[in-house]
């Protein structure tokens, strides 16, 4: 489902507006995950719940740059 949504409305690009009016308010302020080490800062980063995978919970991470998402990725806590 998160890649057909990724081939509709690439996210790299968006504003954190466009975003937050497609997809909704983020669900976390979750900025810590276990998968890539990486910890984001909230101020620049939208964090929203996927579902599970086995026993982790998957997160979709945007990041921004002067208010556009500049990167995005999946990761797990």
């Amino acid at each position: 489902m998160l890649s057909n949504l990724e081939r509709r409305h690439p996210f790299d690009g968006m504003t954190m507006e466009e975003i937050t009016a497609l997809l909704g308010s983020e669900d976390s302020r979750q900025s810590s995950f276990k998968l890539s080490g990486t910890t984001y800062p909230p101020e620049t980063t939208l964090v929203y719940y996927i579902g599970k995978d086995y026993a982790d919970d998957l997160w979709l991470i945007l990041s921004f740059e002067d208010g556009v998402c500049v990167s995005h990725t999946v990761d797990i806590t």
